[in-house]
């Protein structure tokens, strides 16, 4: 993480932390391309954490987009479950673009914490991406939730 970030950061309020802008996103929806977003993660409230923006994404949609497994991995352990099963207005969720990037251990995470309904959101597209990116285990432990 560059010094200046780090200073930035530590000078920030925990309000200023957890406000959103116009588009309903936080700090830390711009920081998951980026590794200053462990820093934020650790300091924001539980409500900016679960926040979504007015697309539908949450942090963590971010996180996978930007495949940074680490950042999205603590975003699993401090998100709510309605967080965690949210879909987007696209229609994706958070294991839907995991496994469209390959990401085996955040896919993991989320099969253990998402409800069938939402792993069942485009459940074969999933399954296809599992399949093309040669991701066995989470294609098993997929199978035996549906199951």
């Amino acid at each position: 993480m560059s010094d200046v970030a780090i200073k930035l950061i530590n000078r920030m309020s925990d309000e200023a932390i957890n406000k959103w802008d116009y588009e309903g996103k936080t700090a830390l929806f711009y920081s998951c391309m980026q590794d200053v977003a462990i820093k934020l993660i650790n300091r924001m409230s539980d409500e900016a954490i679960n926040k979504w923006d007015n697309e539908g994404t949450t942090a963590l949609f971010w996180a996978c987009i930007y495949n940074v497994s680490d950042v999205a991995i603590k975003l699993i352990d401090r998100m709510s479950d309605e967080a965690i099963n949210k879909w987007n207005y696209a229609g994706n969720t958070s294991l839907f673009l995991a496994c469209s990037r390959n990401m085996s251990d955040v896919a993991m995470k989320l099969i253990y914490r998402m409800s069938n309904e939402a792993i069942n959101k485009r459940y074969e597209e999933i399954l296809n991406f599992v399949k093309v990116n040669n991701m066995k285990e989470v294609e098993i432990k997929l199978k035996d939730r549906i199951s």
